[in-house]
């Protein structure tokens, strides 16, 4: 608990004291760090509920937007399935993009990359074994930036070698 205050604490210092350091169109390059979040669809939903993670998002200002490298760890909790020994799945995207500023604070952005997933299942010994699959990622989204604070919403798609998975994104995301 009191790690979750120290984290909250220290991301609110940073929203309120660093704006002049948030992505803007005159500054040339920035960081941001983003949580978020996955809503399953297709044949992923069958599996998994849903998901929560941390990325982290290089950004280098190029022509009217951003040319962006994002990485970081989605997990996604298994649905409650009789037999099922599925306990999590998580992703660990590499995805380079472009974000076009449409507006002064609306974007688009496209994103592509590679993905490796990796599901977790628990024998009856309680030991864990791992699968790990990968395969190209691609991410078309939406957002708002409204200086140090972003939020958008992506549809991303991994493909993998026996089918895909894909699910619809949020991210809320801090650039510095």
């Amino acid at each position: 608990m009191k790690n979750i205050f120290f984290f909250f604490l220290f991301a609110g210092f940073l929203t309120l004291a660093l704006p002049a350091l948030s992505q803007k169109p005159a500054k040339f390059i920035s960081v941001g760090f983003g949580v978020e979040g996955g809503i399953p669809v297709g044949d992923m939903n069958n599996t998994f509920e849903g998901g929560l993670g941390l990325t982290a998002r290089f950004s280098i200002h190029a022509g009217p937007g951003f040319a962006t490298l994002t990485a970081g760890g989605i997990p996604f909790v298994s649905q409650n399935v009789e037999n099922n020994d599925l306990k999590t799945g998580v992703q660990i995207p590499v995805k380079a993009g472009y974000k076009y500023m449409i507006l002064p604070h609306l974007f688009i952005m496209g994103e592509l990359g590679y993905s490796d997933f990796k599901n977790f299942y628990e024998d009856q010994n309680n030991h864990v074994t791992v699968n790990s699959y990968g395969g190209f990622t691609y991410a078309p989204s939406v957002g708002v930036n409204l200086g140090v604070l972003e939020f958008a919403a992506r549809y991303e798609t991994v493909q993998l070698s026996g089918g895909k998975i894909s699910y619809v994104g949020f991210r809320m995301g801090f650039n510095f």
